[in-house]
């Protein structure tokens, strides 16, 4: 999910660059060319302190240049921004998340093993296994010896 700083810095940046789109648009559909806000006519020479003088053609070009530059960065932010918004809207759907594992329980063999008592053969004693206690007892003798 994103952050609200984060989430703010991107919508900003999804206004910003259509907004860029639509000056870009603005600059390319219009008539006249201007020099500093100021139209300019053919054989006017524009005065600028970052690009020097230049012509009315010149200028015209620039403006040119000028929109074509502000719909291309502008439709890099916007799409910058709107994949980076869509896909963290995307991640972030409930339904997909595991929020948490099931509590595991020791494995049972299935079905359970049941025992059953030792079957008894008919016809014969069954005869209980000797049990000695404190010292162990000779054998005895069976029969008048």
């Amino acid at each position: 999910m994103l952050g609200g700083i984060r989430l703010v810095r991107l919508v900003l940046g999804l206004v910003v660059g259509l907004g860029m789109i639509v000056a870009g648009v603005v600059a390319l559909n219009s008539s006249g060319v201007t020099c500093g806000g100021q139209t300019m006519h053919p054989g006017d020479i524009c005065h600028s302190s970052k690009g020097g003088n230049r012509t009315y053609s010149q200028q015209q070009s620039n403006n040119s240049s000028s929109g074509w530059w502000l719909i291309g960065l502008g439709a890099f932010a916007t799409l910058v921004s709107g994949g980076v918004l869509i896909s963290a809207a995307v991640r972030a759907k409930p339904s997909t998340q595991n929020y948490g594992a099931a509590p595991q329980f020791p494995q049972q063999p299935y079905p359970p093993q049941q025992t059953y008592p030792q079957q008894q053969v008919y016809g014969q004693p069954q005869q209980p296994p000797a049990q000695y206690y404190g010292q162990p007892q000779p054998p005895q003798q069976q029969g008048g010896a």
